[in-house]
Parts: C-alpha cells; sequence; structure tokens
C-alpha cells in the first residue's frame, strides 16, 4: 500500500522521511547565509616586508 509520511510503521519509510526533511534543512540554510563580503585588495596587502639585521 501507500504509506503516509510520518505514520507508517515501517522503519524504512521513518528513515527516508527524516533523510528527506533534512536534506531540505541544509539546502534551506546554506540558500539562508549571507555572502562572505571580501575587502578590495590594495597593492600593498600582496607584499609582506622582512626585516633582516
Amino acid at each position: 500500500g501507500l504509506t503516509t509520511p510520518f505514520l507508517s510503521y515501517g522503519g524504512s519509510s521513518l528513515v527516508a522521511n527524516w533523510a528527506i526533511i533534512g536534506l531540505l534543512l541544509r539546502i534551506s540554510h546554506v540558500t539562508r547565509r549571507p555572502t562572505p563580503q571580501v575587502a578590495p585588495m590594495r597593492p600593498d596587502d600582496a607584499t609582506q616586508v622582512v626585516k633582516l639585521r
């Protein structure tokens, strides 16, 4: 027969339902996360000055 989500007694149906919910939550979290803001690089930032004695 056709299983009803979260009401089926089958263990595999329950595992599949929770896997789908976990996947949807992960996708939702990734899409809501703000993109990191990268500061523009200045020419002086690319060079490291090392002093020798």
